[in-house]
């Protein structure tokens, strides 16, 4: 019979408190779905419109013949090719247009028979691989490749972007796009589908995230922020805060330049400047867990039980009053960082990581690239109270695993000594991040973490000269989901380990006809 379907398993997961938030988790059985994402800055340059049947845009058909004329080999009875398309670059300042497709590849248990003619004897598909230099997409105006051989496993998924007018193959790791600040900062959360240059904009306002926000770089970078004015709170980078179990992951912030001047503030105040964030977690306030309270319960149907709504209202109180915010797989390459004043906490990628033993910070598998942090350089007797170091200023309450740094840090915080007093100057910051020890009994690690230019001892932390990362690397890239992010660990001396969407790939993507 044909294959009119793609096959499911169906998982039910219901809060027992509530008895309200179900989920249904639908777990694809025997096939591997396979995801190419289109950007261009020219919508005419995109395949031809498709409906999915007529066999403008084949995805895999070295595996799977459009060509064929009936039976189950016809891909337009078991293939799925959604065109998701927007009308005009999404958002406005990305300046991009967005089209995805999507294959369902039925995993093969057996080598074709007469009694087993799925998908044509390819031979490939009979050991379920797919080879590099294979046709990943074909249409009148656009072929790629599979720039790595790919075995096909049940249930995963792989994900392959292109950007048509540089060239670019990209690792979509996200089924959202970007938002600019604004949005971003209202919606918390999206997906960037290209670089972003701010070189035209003169003074970058710091996004907050908070709740279960998620924003995903796609291994793109923002490049040139500049940052020389506080907002309100005193945190400063490309993200002020994340709170509760926000999340930045895949992003390189590059060449962003942060100038602040703190010495006018009160002896109450404390600055917290990070290239990517500023404060990683903070406790909210209670005017702003309301407000995150009323934007949930907004979204709720009528005419639910009171007894249900107290519940629930319960239950996402405790999303709010903790958590985890997290950085994973981020990048920041030469940042600029001057600052000056008292009670400063700065460091290359984040100021502050965590709170308190509710509002933790988790930094893993991130890195700062050269540049440097300089704290009261101009003045190096005048000011007090700095926590400076070459990747986070200062770990609070959480941990940092698997990440390096570096940038060379300085900070000069007055000495007075002897009688009559005597001032001079002390030079106060670390290799890697201070570590804070009191109060006692809440968790605060580093763990096989690297820097350059080791000044002091943490535990976690080696220098560079001494030892080398033996990370984990990811070999089934593009898998949309694996616990190893890192591409490369480099080699000793300078060759620093890179992310996997830093990978560079071997084989050329794109045949225009």
């Amino acid at each position: 019979s044909y294959q009119f379907y793609i096959p499911y398993r169906a998982q039910a997961n219901v809060n027992p408190t509530t008895a309200y938030y179900v989920e249904l988790d639908l777990y694809p059985v025997q096939t591997t779905k396979i995801q190419v994402v289109l950007t261009t800055s020219n919508p005419d340059l995109f395949p031809e419109i498709t409906d999915g049947k007529d066999g403008k845009v084949k995805l895999v058909p070295s595996i799977d013949p459009q060509d064929a004329a009936s039976g189950e080999d016809k891909r337009e009875y078991w293939v799925d090719i959604p065109e998701q398309g927007f009308a005009a670059p999404n958002p406005v300042s990305s300046g991009q247009y967005v089209r995805r497709y999507n294959a369902y590849i039925w995993k093969n248990n057996d080598p074709k028979s007469d009694t087993n003619p799925h998908h044509g004897d390819t031979p490939n598909h009979n050991d379920n691989t797919i080879k590099k230099g294979e046709i990943l997409l074909k249409s009148g105006a656009l072929t790629l490749f599979f720039p790595q051989d790919v075995e096909i496993k049940e249930g995963l998924v792989y994900r392959y972007g292109y950007n048509i007018d540089t060239g670019e193959l990209f690792i979509p790791t996200s089924d959202a796009l970007i938002y600019d600040a604004a949005t971003l900062g209202a919606t918390g959360g999206g997906y960037q589908v290209c670089d972003i240059d701010l070189k035209d904009v003169s003074e970058w306002t710091p996004v907050n995230l908070s709740g279960n926000s998620l924003y995903d770089g796609g291994g793109h970078a923002v490049k040139n922020m500049k940052i020389s004015q506080l907002t309100t709170d005193k945190n400063a980078g490309l993200f002020g805060t994340l709170s509760a179990n926000a999340t930045v992951k895949n992003l390189h912030l590059e060449s962003p330049e942060i100038d602040i001047d703190f010495s006018g503030a009160t002896s109450t105040d404390t600055c917290h400047v990070g290239g990517l964030v500023g404060k990683l977690n903070r406790v909210l306030t209670p005017a702003e867990i309301e407000a995150l309270l009323k934007a949930e319960l907004g979204n709720l149907p009528p005419d639910l039980p009171q007894s249900v709504i107290d519940a629930l209202v319960e239950d996402l109180k405790k999303s709010f009053t903790g958590g985890t915010s997290s950085i994973q797989g981020c990048k920041v390459s030469e940042p600029t960082i001057t600052v000056k004043g008292n009670n400063l906490i700065a460091g290359g990628l984040a100021g502050i990581v965590g709170d308190n033993d509710k509002f933790k910070g988790s930094i893993t598998n991130s890195y700062v690239l050269g540049g440097s942090i300089k704290v009261n350089e101009a003045s190096p007797q005048e000011y007090e109270n700095a926590q400076v170091g070459a990747f986070a200023g200062s770990l609070k309450s959480g941990s940092i695993t698997n990440s390096y740094t570096t940038a060379t840090a300085k900070a000069h915080v007055k000495k007075v000594t002897g009688t009559p007093p005597v001032v001079t100057s002390e030079e106060v910051a670390k290799g890697f991040t201070n570590v804070v020890t009191t109060p006692s009994g809440i968790n605060r690690t580093v763990t096989d973490s690297y820097t350059k230019n080791l000044k002091d001892d943490v535990t976690g932390v080696q220098d560079f000269d001494s030892a080398w990362p033996g990370w984990s690397t990811l070999t089934e890239w593009p898998l949309f989901s694996s616990p190893a992010v890192w591409g490369s660990n480099g080699s000793s001396p300078s060759t620093y380990p890179t992310l996997i969407w830093e990978s560079l790939l071997d084989i050329k993507k794109i045949i225009r006809l």
